[in-house]
This record gives C-alpha cells, sequence and structure tokens, in this order.
C-alpha cells in the first residue's frame, strides 16, 4: 500500500503444485513450529537464576536432515520437525503442550532436562511478575490506545509489548480493561511453560487497602481470581457499595464483627470457594436490603446468626460446605421472599424449624433431610439432597408440589419402594436422580404421568421386576439410567418387550440398563429405537441368541457395550454402518466366526474388546486403517497365523492383548513402532524365534508379557532402555545367553 492507501503491489505465495492440495489434508497446517522469543528468553532468565550450565547445539541446514514421506519441490520443514521429535521423544523428552518446540525431560534423582541439560537447583522458588498499563487515546490520527505489559522472572524482564489497540476506547477503564485483558492471556500462557517445565511461580495478590477510598463504588466484582490475605477492613466502610463478589479467590481470615455496620445497601454477598473462616458476623442483620447470599465452601464456624432472620428482603441463601453447628434458627422462618435455602455439608443439629414451611416462595431446597412437610412447598422446583447420609423412604407429599422440575436424592442411604403416585401431580418434572441409595420394589407405572421427564436415573440400586413397559410413554425422554438393580424380562416372553415400548422415545440419548439379571433375547425391533442414541450398555446381563442384524440402523451410536452376556453367532456385518463408533466392547460373549474385515472401516474406534470369546482365523491386516485405536483386546480366542505387521503401526495404541491365542511365526521388529503402548501381552502364544531389539525402543511401556511362547536367542541389550518398565515377564521360553547388564538395574529394583 501506498501512503495514500492505493495498492502500489501485490504480492504472491509460492505453492508449488497448489492445485494438487485436498482440503482436510493439505490446509490449516502448522508445517514448522518455530519456538516463540518470550519461551528462550524464560530459559535464559531461569538459568540466570539458577546458575545453570547452558549448551546451544546448531544443525546445520536442518530441513535438510527431515525424513520424507512424500514428494515435495521446496524445502521440508514439517519433515525435519517430525525427524527430531522422533529423536527427543525416543529418549524420554515431552513436548510442551504449550509450546511444540519445548522438550522436557524428568530425569532421575529430581533432575530435569529441557533439550538444554542442567543440574536441578530447588534452592527457591522463584517469582513471575507482570505489570501492565495503556496509553487512552495517544494516537491523535485514530484516537486509538496504546495498550503495554512486561513480565519478570527474578530480576529478569524477559516478555513486553508495546502495541495499539485494535479499537478506539470510549473511556480510560475500557482502556485499561483491553490491556489487563492481553496481560492475562500472556500470564496464562507464561505460567503454563513455566508448570511444564516443572517450575512453582508465586503468584497471587490481596486486596489493596486504598479500595476503601472509592467512596463511590457500587458493585465490586473479583471473582475467579487468585486473591489471597484478608479483606481489608477499609472494603467495609463503603457505604455505596451494593454488591460485593469475591468468589473463588484464597482469601482468609475471619469477617470482622461489624462487617455490615457501614453497609447499608448491600444487596448481595458472593464469597463461595475461599478459605474464610471464624463466625458468620451477627451484624448481617443490620443489611435490610440483602437479597443473595453466598458463603460455601469455606470454614465458617458456629451457630447461623439469628439476626439474618431480620433480612425480609433475602430470597437466597447459600452455606454449603462450612463447619457450622447447632440448629437451624428459628428465624429464617420468618424470611417471606426466601426462595433457596442451602445448609448442607456442614454439622448442624436439631430439626428443621416447623415454620419453614410457611414460605410460599421456596424454588429450592438443600438440607440434611426428607420430612413429610415439604408437600406444602407448592412453589418449590428444585429439590437437591445428594450426598448425604439420609435413610428412610421418600415422603409421597414431595410429588405433589406441583412446580417441581429437578429431583436429585443421589447417593443416600435411603431405602423402601418410590411412592405410588411418583408421577401423578408433578407435570413439570424433568429430572429425576435417585441413584446410589437402597431403594427397591418395581418402577411405579405412575411415573408415564411425568410426560415432560427428560432424565431418569434410577442406577444402583435394588429396583427389582420387570422393566416397565410404560416407560415408553415419556416420549421426551433423553437419559434412562437403570444399571446395577435387579430388574428382569418380562416373563411372559423371553424377547425384552420393554425395548420394544422405549422405540416412542425418540429423543433417546443414553440407554444404560447393564448389570440387570434380564435374561432374554434382544428383539429385532431394536433397530428402530432412537436414530439420537449415542451410547447402548446392555453388559452383563444374560442376554441369549443372536445380536439382531437391525442394530446397525443406529448410526450415531459412539458407545456399544455387550460383554459378559451369552450372545452367539457371528458379529453382524451390519455393524460396519457405526462409523462414528468409539468404543465396542463385546467380549465374554460366545461369538464365533473370523473377525470381519469390515471391522476396519470403524476408523473413530478407540476401544475394541473382543476378548474371551470363540473367534477363530487370522486378524485383520487392515486393522492399521482404526489411527485412533487405544485399546485392543482379543486374548483368549483361537486366532491363529501371522501377527500382521500392520497391527504395529498405530500410533496412539496404548493396550495391545494378543494373549491366549494360537498366532505362530516370528514377532516382527515393527513392534518398536509402538511408541505409545504401555501395556503389551503376548504371552500363551506359539511364536517363535528371536526377540526383536526394536522391542527396547518403547520407552513409555510399564507391562510386557511374551511367556509362553518359543522365543530363542538372547534377551536384547536394548530392553534395558525401557525406563518405565514396571512387569517383564519373558518366562517359558527358549531363550538363552546371559542376561543383559542392562537389565541389572531393573534387578535391583524388583522388577517383577
Amino acid at each position: 500500500m501506498s501512503p495514500d492507501g492505493l495498492v502500489k503491489k501485490c504480492k504472491a505465495r509460492l505453492v508449488p503444485k497448489g492445485y494438487s492440495q485436498q482440503p482436510g489434508v493439505d490446509y490449516h497446517e502448522t508445517f514448522a513450529p518455530v519456538a516463540r522469543q518470550e519461551t528462550i528468553r524464560m530459559l535464559i532468565a531461569l538459568a540466570a537464576h539458577k546458575g545453570w550450565k547452558l549448551y546451544q547445539l546448531d544443525v546445520k541446514y536442518a530441513f535438510l536432515n527431515g525424513i520424507l514421506k512424500k514428494e515435495v519441490y521446496v524445502q521440508a520443514p514439517r519433515a525435519w520437525y517430525g525427524n527430531i521429535d522422533v529423536y527427543f521423544s525416543g529418549r524420554g523428552f515431552f513436548s510442551s503442550p504449550s509450546e511444540l518446540t519445548l522438550y522436557i525431560k524428568h530425569g532421575e534423582s529430581g533432575t530435569m532436562e529441557y533439550v538444554l541439560m542442567f543440574e536441578r537447583n530447588d534452592s527457591e522458588d522463584i517469582e513471575l511478575f507482570g505489570l501492565c498499563d495503556s496509553n487512552w487515546a495517544g494516537s491523535m490520527d485514530d484516537m486509538k490506545s496504546t495498550l503495554g505489559y512486561c513480565f519478570s522472572l527474578g530480576s529478569s524482564i524477559f516478555s513486553w509489548a508495546s502495541k495499539k489497540q485494535e479499537r478506539v476506547a470510549h473511556s480510560s477503564a475500557e482502556a485499561e480493561y483491553v490491556s489487563a485483558n492481553k496481560a492475562t492471556k500472556q500470564v496464562v500462557w507464561l505460567r503454563k511453560i513455566l508448570e511444564d517445565m516443572g517450575r512453582e511461580t508465586r503468584y497471587g495478590y490481596g486486596i489493596p487497602e486504598e479500595i476503601g477510598k472509592l467512596q463511590k463504588l457500587k458493585v465490586l466484582d473479583l471473582e475467579n481470581n487468585q486473591l489471597t490475605g484478608t479483606i481489608p477492613l477499609s472494603l467495609f466502610n463503603i457505604s455505596t457499595l451494593q454488591a460485593i463478589g469475591l468468589t473463588n479467590n484464597d482469601l482468609s481470615g475471619e469477617l470482622p464483627p461489624d462487617f455490615f455496620h457501614y453497609l447499608p445497601d448491600l444487596e448481595g454477598l458472593f464469597m463461595s470457594g475461599n478459605q474464610l473462616e471464624g463466625p458468620i458476623p451477627s451484624s448481617i442483620g443490620r443489611c435490610s436490603k440483602f437479597e443473595l447470599l453466598s458463603l460455601s465452601s469455606n470454614g465458617f464456624v458456629g451457630q447461623i446468626p439469628t439476626e439474618i432472620g431480620n433480612l425480609s428482603n433475602l430470597q437466597v441463601i447459600s452455606i454449603i460446605s462450612n463447619s457450622l453447628t447447632g440448629p437451624i434458627p428459628h428465624e429464617i422462618g420468618k424470611l417471606v421472599n426466601l426462595k433457596q435455602l442451602k445448609l448442607w455439608r456442614n454439622g448442624l443439629t436439631g430439626s428443621i424449624p416447623n415454620n419453614i414451611w410457611n414460605s410460599s416462595s421456596f424454588q429450592w431446597l438443600d438440607l440434611s433431610g426428607i420430612p413429610e412437610e415439604f408437600g406444602r412447598l407448592h412453589n418449590l422446583e428444585t429439590l437437591l439432597l445428594e450426598n448425604n447420609k439420609l435413610t428412610g423412604s421418600v415422603p409421597e407429599s414431595i410429588f405433589n408440589s406441583s412446580k417441581l422440575n429437578l429431583l436429585s436424592l443421589v447417593n443416600n442411604q435411603l431405602s423402601g419402594n418410590l411412592p405410588p403416585n411418583l408421577g401423578l401431580f408433578v407435570p413439570n418434572l424433568k429430572q429425576i436422580y435417585l441413584g446410589r441409595n437402597q431403594f427397591s420394589g418395581v418402577i411405579p407405572n405412575s411415573i408415564s404421568n411425568a410426560s415432560n421427564l427428560i432424565h431418569l436415573d434410577l442406577a444402583k440400586n435394588q429396583f427389582s421386576g420387570p422393566i416397565p413397559n410404560s416407560l415408553g410413554d415419556l416420549r421426551l425422554l433423553q437419559n434412562l439410567i437403570l444399571l446395577e438393580n435387579n430388574f428382569t424380562a418380562d416373563p411372559s416372553s423371553r424377547e425384552l418387550k420393554f425395548l420394544v415400548s422405549l422405540t416412542n422415545c425418540r429423543y433417546l440419548i443414553r440407554l444404560w440398563i447393564a448389570e440387570n439379571p434380564l435374561n432374554g433375547i434382544l428383539p429385532s425391533s431394536i433397530g428402530n429405537l432412537s436414530m439420537s442414541l449415542q451410547s447402548f450398555y446392555f453388559y452383563d446381563c444374560g442376554i441369549m441368541g443372536k445380536i439382531p442384524l437391525e442394530i446397525g440402523n443406529l448410526t450415531r451410536l459412539e458407545s456399544l457395550s455387550f460383554f459378559n452376556n451369552n450372545l452367539i453367532g457371528s458379529l453382524p456385518g451390519t455393524l460396519k454402518e457405526l462409523r462414528n463408533l468409539q468404543a465396542l466392547s463385546a467380549n465374554n460373549n460366545k461369538l464365533e466366526g473370523s473377525i470381519p474385515n469390515w471391522i476396519c472401516d470403524l476408523g473413530t474406534l478407540t476401544l475394541l474388546t473382543l476378548d474371551e470369546n470363540e473367534f477363530s482365523g487370522p486378524l485383520p491386516a487392515c486393522l492399521a486403517n482404526i489411527s485412533s485405536l487405544r485399546k485392543f483386546y482379543v486374548s483368549s480366542n483361537t486366532l491363529v497365523s501371522d501377527i500382521p505387521s500392520s497391527i504395529f503401526s498405530l500410533p496412539d495404541l496404548l493396550v495391545l492383548d494378543l494373549s491366549n491365542n494360537s498366532f505362530s511365526g516370528q514377532l516382527s521388529p515393527d513392534i518398536g513402532n509402538l511408541k505409545a503402548a504401555i501395556t503389551i501381552d503376548i504371552s500363551y502364544n506359539k511364536l517363535s524365534g528371536e526377540l526383536p531389539g526394536t522391542i527396547g525402543g518403547l520407552t513409555n511401556l510399564i507391562n510386557l508379557s511374551l511367556s509362553d511362547n518359543k522365543f530363542q536367542g538372547p534377551i536384547p541389550e536394548s530392553l534395558g532402555n525401557m525406563l518405565s518398565l514396571e512387569n517383564l515377564d519373558l518366562s517359558k521360553n527358549e531363550l538363552s545367553g546371559a542376561i543383559p547388564k542392562s537389565l541389572e538395574k531393573f534387578l535391583q529394583k524388583g522388577l517383577s
């Protein structure tokens, strides 16, 4: 561009054979990650502070040392980066997620390496310190402001910036906020780098005493920071304050007794998620305009002050997870506008005051018991009593609250049958969570009247009887969680009829019926279940027969688990239509035939378990196509032939279990390509030949079992490079020669 804004010259970008690029393959890629200057300066600053030695290595014509995987016409920096990445990864380094060119290695005896080698010195932590500022409307041309920041480690400033802001700030405060925003993003990134390098940085500052000079301040919002220290007394002298937000910091100390004396206009106080302690000041009763009080997750002690009953405008009290004791004040029953009362996870004693049930405004109530009087709260919308030690049964009166929207009683010790009126008078009920209790009996048929229900969780109880067909009337149901109960099939038919009724639930996303003694057969109509279904768990249910072909209609399935059943026949070919499947668990059945080649078309699989079945024949060589596979179990079958070397090209495979089969031939040296693997078990097969030395390159491997084969020759010296190894089993082979010296250090550590 010329000074007058006209185009003077057009620049072209060299893209050799650009016409051959493919969308999603050649676009939006970082070809050559380059270290940011801040990272380099940070290392130098750390070295200066700690007295480390720095070594510099320069690879001449580095890009020409890359190994090309396809034809290129200019320098290939990405190939060089991939080459050096493999080199460092193979030597125990890992790349920082926040700076790809920074490689870190945790060595023995507390030493660390950042590609730059050093002796670690833990004498003291180093402080990361930063400043930011702005110059409002400093540019006379466009009235834009200039932001600036700088950060130091110790005495070394290593990161800084001074640049014009992108937009015109309408006030000096706005300009300051923009500057602070940029500086905050920078410091978050710097801290991630330091954390990756194992450096602890001290950060966090208190609220300055000078804040008390802001005598016209109405709202103070400092939530979700890392503020430390006590709350300055000067804050409580700002009489204009209407809201104080200090949630999720590290503030400590006690609130002064006269905390609320000089805050007549205070409407909201938010201090949850800190380390405040001591009693709640009784002066709270002087704030007549108080509407919202949130003091949860602190260390407050003593009793709830009775003066809280003077706050006639109070709508929300949340004092969860403190150490409060004594009874719930009778005065709380005077708060006619109270909508939410959350007091659980304290040490409160006594009974709930009777007058509390006179409030007609209650929408949300968290306490420590389930009294019959709940039914008098006709405006109650949310009832959360989860994670307590509640006992007894659920009173029928709860389900008389016509506005009830959410009921959660998860993880208590409640027992007995569910009330027969469960769904009759709760037309607005959308979510029921009753899991992890001791409920028994059957699911009441009245539940079908809760027509707006979208989530029903009855997991881990003692429910019994057939799963009612009336669940199919819940047309809006999205999640049905019934696992770990004693549900059975309809005795009139071996076919699981309730699955037929659930085909009416067109929005179903999760269907979990596992670990129930259903002992039935899957109906062919299973293919008519919701097209939105993403996870279907029916493992450990005693299900018999063949897997219906129609299961292939559930094309949005991401997780399908049916292990520990009595299913027979082969895997239906229609399963290849489940292109979104990420987990397929079919182990511990009586499935037979060969492992089909179409399974290689499930390119999004991360978990595949086919072990303890009756599969036979060879492993498909095309398994390498499932590049996302993390865990593959196929043990305890009757598979034969060589292990295809292509399986060792899976880049992210963590667990490979081929044990208890009849694989033969030699173990391919390509096994050394499983760099991510932590467990490999190929025991109890018929493999022979020498152990490939490439196994020693598996530096992340924790468990390696090659026992009960026919391997011959020496144990490779390279096994000593497997620094993460904890369990090594080479027993019952035909190995010979001396134990390599490289393994002596493992023997000293007691490697099993």
